[in-house]
């Protein structure tokens, strides 16, 4: 997931570091090229990396709008794919940064994300009282104190 744009682990990132801040998960990229791109690119294979290489991609485009292959490789090594398709993975995101070459596309530079909604909460394992949420399918636990919350990112 996406913390005010930074990549994040989910699995370890306590639910009240996320108070006051934009909380992006894969669920608020559906419409972004970036997951057409691994599409296309057939980067997808078994699924299960898929989510976190396509948020570690868009932030990669959001930061370094035209990466170099190196760059793309440095910034991506933190995420494992069992199946090798890292030149998949590389070619889907080279064809987003082209696209926003072309002139009068919107490119993957623009910040495009699912339905927001600002969560306000006064439990202390909620998802972070005042934090916004974009895009998440999270599972509330009512009294989970510290909890992320399961399906956050």
């Amino acid at each position: 997931m996406l913390v005010d744009g930074q990549p994040v682990l989910s699995c370890i990132t306590l639910a009240h570091r996320a108070t006051g801040r934009e909380v992006t998960t894969i669920e608020g990229l559906r419409e972004h090229p970036m997951v057409d791109a691994f599409v296309r690119a057939d980067a997808v294979q078994c699924g299960f990396c898929t989510p976190g290489q396509i948020v570690s991609a868009v932030a990669l485009v959001e930061t370094i709008p035209h990466p170099s292959t190196e760059e793309i490789r440095h910034r991506m090594a933190g995420n494992l794919c069992r199946c090798g398709t890292y030149p998949k993975i590389e070619q889907a995101i080279l064809a987003v940064v082209a696209s926003t070459e072309t002139p009068g596309n919107a490119g993957a530079g623009a910040r495009v994300v699912g339905s927001t909604e600002t969560r306000k909460s006064a439990g202390a394992g909620s998802a972070g009282a005042g934090a916004r949420v974009v895009g998440s399918t999270e599972t509330r636990r009512s009294a989970g104190a510290g909890s992320a919350g399961a399906g956050a990112g």
